[in-house]
């Protein structure tokens, strides 16, 4: 977000994780506001809506998908873009990350210590769960937490329909590698 407002654009982000935004607070100067992507509160207000960093693999159902993609067609100003990513279901390897690999972040003096694993791939719908622990050592002390996720992947077919479904038009592919997805918002289909 800081990235874009950097470039003059004006900002609204949106998580359902208070604790998320309470991250991004000090670093973007627009409106944070804690929803869940399925329950959008937005009319007609915005060029553009990007979920990003596969956000959108925690909706594991159809039913999830189209609520998320209604939510973001009607959050959009008429003719307005999604840009989204998720893992292609198609590139997917499942034994890439079954067992647990680490990585280390440093930012404002914290260091985030991430371990995370998949299981229990099925190959039929393109779900899984994903599993991360976290160190998180800041000031001298020391707080570990973990967490886990039923998540999904999409084959490009999949989303391209989910998107005419929630009344995208001209969608296209800009990477099918990590399948990041542009639409643009068409008439309203339930209209």
């Amino acid at each position: 977000m800081a990235i874009l407002e950097s470039e003059g654009y004006v900002v609204t982000g949106v998580d359902l994780s208070p604790e998320m935004l309470a991250l991004a607070r000090p670093r973007v100067k627009g409106k944070l506001v804690q929803l869940d992507m399925r329950a959008m509160e937005f009319s007609d207000e915005f060029d553009a809506v990007l979920c990003l960093g596969s956000s959108f693999t925690y909706m594991s159902t159809d039913a999830d998908a189209i609520k998320a993609l209604r939510g973001f067609h009607g959050t959009l100003k008429p003719g307005g873009v999604l840009i989204f990513d998720n893992f292609n279901a198609e590139r997917f390897d499942p034994k890439r990350y079954r067992d647990w690999r680490e990585n280390v972040y440093r930012v404002d003096g914290v260091t985030i210590i991430r371990r995370s694993k998949n299981r229990d791939w099925n190959p039929e719908n393109y779900r899984w769960v994903a599993e991360w622990e976290y160190l998180i050592e800041r000031d001298g002390s020391t707080q570990a937490v973990t967490d886990s996720g039923n998540l999904r992947a999409f084959t490009y077919g999949q989303i391209a329909g989910l998107l005419g479904e929630a009344g995208f038009t001209e969608p296209a592919p800009m990477s099918v590698e990590r399948l990041m997805v542009w639409a643009r918002k068409g008439p309203d289909p339930s209209r």
